[in-house]
């Protein structure tokens, strides 16, 4: 396993949370260099988990959930709900308590439930571009469901004033080990952009995802109420009838395009200032995001399209630069993981796992389940090979992944089924079973 030794209380992490960063690779006609060059250069020197799922497909849960290393059902942050920080451990203020300077820089925790005191320095900023959504009586507009240049200067941005601040941060730090976490806002809607980004990204990058008409016939009315219970209009009627599927997904992608140019920065002066080789790097997104499929955009499903995100480990010293693991992770487990490599003894309360021992491939063999939620009692479990859902009454999908990756054959009701359900929830750990059964209307534990 991965410990640090005389670089013990010189390791600093760095967190950057992006919000609504799906898989995008699946929805690009290119090599992912020419959209993201600085982030596949971060790769090189990194590990990659591909795949990785959020617990919770919105982000106050799911950053919740991340930074305390709890589930949502322990947590007890289903929506918008605060945080019962005296209870909970939160991983900044874990750090704090281990005497590292620590920052949170942009939306790391949701704004309306920052916790100051946890930071030693603490600069929070919504996305200005939010104030260019014209007012005007749009169903898409009303939803923040609104692309297209913008004529600002890059500088002008909130998200390069976060990448400005936490460089400030950086530099500012000359003895302690430093915790800096930074929350962009792209590519989170309004897909605003520079004019000069439309410049950079040709149209024909822009692979439109492959769907089937009838995808939903096999859904259970309780999944389908679930998925459209907060919707306010149908976004993808309206994508359709406007003829704006790709349009929109080519300025989802450019907001991506404007990130990475933000990372690169941010990298650059890591490098710059002598400390990328003393710094532990996580990236990755907070929930995924729709592009059509199922009929859907943006998040709130358990389908992987919403809950599937980029996961980005840099070690120091460039440790196992360069893998990719393929073996199932949760944003949970980035708690334990951030404690191991730093050499500090990890909370009690922590229920994501270490991702050290795969890292260096101790568990490689070791099955692990990742799970998300939506509500209190609507539940995905995903292996390596399978993805299997139950919602609130009871009713299920389960996916091959070997044979449908892309979550288009519920094949819950087949009687071969029955076995590989019951062996997916038996790998599920005894506490975290006790948790949801206790919430289940089902018990998913008998089959």
């Amino acid at each position: 396993m991965y410990m640090t030794t005389e670089k013990q209380n010189t390791t600093n992490l760095l967190l950057i949370i992006s919000d609504d960063l799906n898989n995008y690779f699946s929805y690009l006609n290119c090599k992912s260099k020419t959209l993201t060059p600085n982030i596949v250069t971060l790769q090189k020197q990194s590990i990659t988990f591909t795949n990785t799922y959020c617990q919770y497909p919105l982000c106050h849960p799911s950053r919740t959930s991340m930074l305390t290393g709890l589930h949502p059902f322990s947590t007890g942050v289903y929506m918008f709900e605060p945080i019962n920080k005296e209870d909970l451990p939160i991983m900044p203020q874990y750090f704090k308590e281990n005497l590292f300077s620590t920052a949170g820089i942009g939306k790391v925790f949701h704004p309306k439930y920052n916790i100051e005191s946890v930071w030693g320095y603490n600069f929070e900023i919504g996305d200005n571009l939010y104030n260019l959504i014209e007012k005007k009586e749009d169903p898409l507009n009303s939803q923040n469901f609104c692309y297209g240049p913008v004529d600002i200067p890059v500088e002008d941005t909130n998200d390069y004033k976060i990448i400005k601040q936490a460089s400030d941060f950086i530099k500012s730090q000359k003895n302690n080990p430093w915790f800096l976490a930074i929350g962009l806002h792209t590519p989170h809607t309004p897909l605003f952009v520079p004019k000069k980004y439309l410049e950079k990204i040709p149209r024909n990058i822009v692979k439109k995802p492959e769907v089937l008409d009838d995808d939903l016939n096999d859904i259970p009315i309780a999944g389908k109420k679930l998925i459209t219970k907060y919707d306010n209009v149908d976004i993808h009627q309206l994508v359709l009838e406007r003829n704006i599927w790709e349009e929109v997904i080519y300025f989802y992608l450019v907001r991506i395009a404007f990130m990475d140019e933000l990372i690169g920065i941010l990298l650059k002066n890591l490098e710059d200032s002598g400390i990328l080789n003393k710094t532990c790097i996580i990236l990755c997104g907070d929930n995924g995001w729709h592009m059509g499929e199922k009929k859907r955009w943006q998040k709130f499903t358990l389908w992987q399209e919403a809950t599937k995100v980029p996961l980005i480990m840099h070690l120091p010293y460039g440790h196992k630069g360069g893998l990719t693991i393929k073996e199932p992770a949760g944003l949970v487990d980035i708690f334990p993981t951030v404690t191991d490599i730093c050499s500090i003894t990890r909370p009690d309360k922590l229920e994501g796992k270490s991702l050290l021992p795969s890292i260096d491939g101790e568990n490689s063999k070791e099955p692990h389940v990742v799970i998300s939620q939506i509500e209190n009692n609507n539940f995905s479990f995903r292996t390596k090979d399978y993805c299997y859902i139950v919602y609130y009454d009871g009713s299920e999908e389960l996916y091959n992944y070997n044979s449908d990756p892309k979550e288009w054959h519920n094949i819950a009701q087949l009687k071969e089924s029955k076995e590989i359900k019951r062996n997916i929830v038996s790998k599920i750990p005894r506490n975290l079973k006790e948790k949801i059964a206790s919430i289940m209307k089902k018990d998913i534990f008998n089959l």
